[in-house]
């Protein structure tokens, strides 16, 4: 798969009808925005250098991938971080080995980037205890602290921005037409995951109205493409044949997995899809797959120029904000090239 290099840096905007994502607001003595915010460079390491462990829940799925790789090219314009990336295949067990490598290795910061809610507590327990500065994304602390950032977008107002385009879409084309939609959720990654996919079902409604509830069909995709095959192939067995289908899953190789599945059924001409992440995946389903809509873009290949910056500023010292929200954009076969000039659209 071709890589996609973005026109745009993300920054953080204020919200407003017309966004999708929004500022936290600061806490007492906290930094408005962390230095280096968005614009790693090697002012950033004050005459230092340092080791920066991450955990990522996957090393074959396309956003992580695009992830990490993000971190390690801003550790490179920095030159004066190592990256350490350690595996956790969505184990918390695992997860909870890697992070005591970490501490045992005495790097000097981790992002976690897992996606076991259950999981974190003792995570940042165990970082917390040994003085290492942390950061989070995907799957926000709860409560959510300065003590442990959540640096990401907006997931429900990203899920609701990606319903009502599907679903503006669709009456577009089908005028009067009730459609059956179903919500790829992921209930295992926690209020943040859920907060995503709960937004895509009210976008949804929001348009359509009047929506019966029996039209409405969650089901648990645990984040795995396979999984999502299996659970919409037995959801569409409540859907007559010839019924309009929307549906997203919780990223765009799980709402891949349900388009699967709709397709082996025969379905997919009636079907319109919404990915979640916009990820190198999602841009190419986007271009090639004629029921895959849009996904709501994330951009992963900018998370390491806020990430890595934040996780060496709380190093010296500075306070961050709980939760700090960047831009996310809803991406369609439209638009894409304005954000990916190298997409096949």
């Amino acid at each position: 798969m071709q890589k996609f290099h973005p026109i745009r840096s993300l920054g953080v905007v204020v919200a407003t009808a017309a966004c999708v994502s929004m500022v936290a607001m600061p806490v007492a003595g906290a930094s408005s925005n962390p230095p280096g915010w968005g614009s790693p460079s090697p002012s950033l390491c004050h005459g230092k250098t340092y080791t920066v462990g991450i955990d990522i829940y996957s090393q074959g799925e396309s956003f992580a991938t695009t992830t990490v790789t993000s971190i390690i090219n801003a550790a490179s314009v920095m030159g004066c971080v190592t990256v350490k990336t350690l595996v956790d295949n969505a184990s918390a067990a695992t997860a909870l080995s890697n992070i005591q490598t970490f501490i045992n290795e005495k790097v000097n910061g981790v992002i976690l980037a897992n996606v076991v809610q259950s999981a974190d507590p003792g995570l940042l327990s165990r970082l917390h205890a040994a003085k290492i500065p942390v950061v989070t994304t995907f799957i926000s602390p709860e409560p959510q602290t300065s003590s442990a950032p959540f640096i990401d977008v907006n997931d429900a107002a990203a899920g609701k921005a990606g319903g009502v385009a599907l679903a503006k879409n669709f009456e577009k084309k089908h005028p009067g037409q009730m459609p059956y939609v179903i919500v790829g959720a992921f209930p295992e990654g926690g209020p943040i995951s859920v907060a995503r996919m709960s937004g895509f079902a009210s976008g949804v409604q929001s348009v359509v109205s009047g929506l019966p509830s029996k039209n409405l069909i969650t089901i648990d995709t645990q984040a795995a493409p396979n999984v999502a095959y299996t659970q919409t192939a037995d959801a569409l067995a409540s859907i007559p044949k010839g019924s309009y289908i929307l549906f997203a899953g919780i990223n765009d190789e799980t709402t891949n997995g349900m388009y699967q599945a709709i397709n082996a059924a025969g379905q997919i001409k009636y079907a319109s899809a919404m990915g979640m992440g916009g990820d190198p995946s999602g841009v190419y389903y986007i271009c090639h797959e004629p029921s895959y809509f849009g996904s709501v873009g994330f951009f992963p290949e900018n998370y390491g120029n806020y990430l890595l910056p934040a996780v060496i500023d709380m190093g010296h010292g500075v306070k961050l904000r709980p939760t700090d929200f960047f831009q996310s954009a809803v991406l369609t076969s439209a638009n894409v090239k304005t954000y990916y000039h190298s997409a096949s659209c």
